[in-house]
């Protein structure tokens, strides 16, 4: 069944209203007629099963069947400071950790950094990530889609953390391992930090730890940036959040 988010003020009674792009996808990608279904999802984690009534260019209006609700957000909240890689590795990291419930995103340029970008293209980079995010979210049935913040310095990385536990894998790290840590008392926010392709600078290693963080090790073997990135998140959002299911 096709999945849309339900941008707010856009129910009426009984009645749900998809506009805009929305509306044209339905009409003219999926090519959906009147008595088909469709589900929708609110930022308040309500599910709406609906059936089409109407179909315009701009306007597809659907009949509310039932309302569930559905918590998708996890209880902590997960940013992922990644190190900038090149081509769609970026894009698959975005796409996955959306998928598993990451709260937003940070591109970070650090001196290991293989591609740099100029001010247009940061822009332009930012708004393709921002909709695979929006794209990946509406595939997993995520309320909230996460925030892709500019590509910033690592320098800058300050402005941007507030009160939250500083996590960063490093192949280096000898003595704490991410599974010792997350034995702890659970925390409500947690920042992941993962290095671009050939990992962080000793240097920037020394700055990070200034600011608090904890060096991790992941285990044994070296991991590439995108499986760091994924593989942490992961075990962060089991241990602490909500992945692998909760029915008790």
């Amino acid at each position: 069944m096709p999945y849309f988010f339900l941008p707010p003020g856009q129910i009426q009674g009984d009645y749900a209203y998809l506009t805009g792009e929305d509306a044209r996808h339905v009409t003219k990608v999926l090519r959906i007629k009147p008595g088909e279904k469709l589900t929708l999802q609110d930022e308040q984690d309500f599910r709406y099963y609906c059936q089409v009534v109407a179909v315009r260019k701009d306007l597809v209006q659907l009949k509310i069947l039932a309302k569930k609700y559905v918590k998708t957000v996890p209880p902590v909240e997960v940013t992922l400071v990644q190190g900038v890689a090149k081509g769609e590795k970026m894009d698959f990291i975005i796409q996955k950790a959306t998928e598993i419930g990451v709260f937003r995103v940070i591109p970070v340029e650090t001196q290991r950094t293989v591609v740099i970008f100029d001010e247009r293209k940061k822009k332009e980079r930012r708004e393709r990530w921002q909709k695979i995010a929006y794209e990946a979210a509406k595939q997993a049935g995520v309320s909230r889609v996460p925030k892709i913040l500019p590509v910033i310095d690592l320098k800058a990385l300050p402005e941007f953390l507030g009160n939250t536990l500083l996590l960063v894998p490093y192949e280096g790290e000898e003595q704490i391992s991410l599974k010792k840590v997350l034995k702890e008392t659970p925390v409500k926010k947690v920042t992941v930090v993962i290095g671009p392709e050939g990992g962080f600078a000793p240097g920037e290693i020394e700055y990070l730890k200034t600011l608090g963080s904890k060096t991790v090790s992941l285990g044994p073997r070296i991991l590439r940036t995108e499986t760091a990135a994924i593989a942490t998140l992961s075990l962060v959002l089991y241990q602490w959040g909500d992945l692998g299911g909760d029915f008790t």
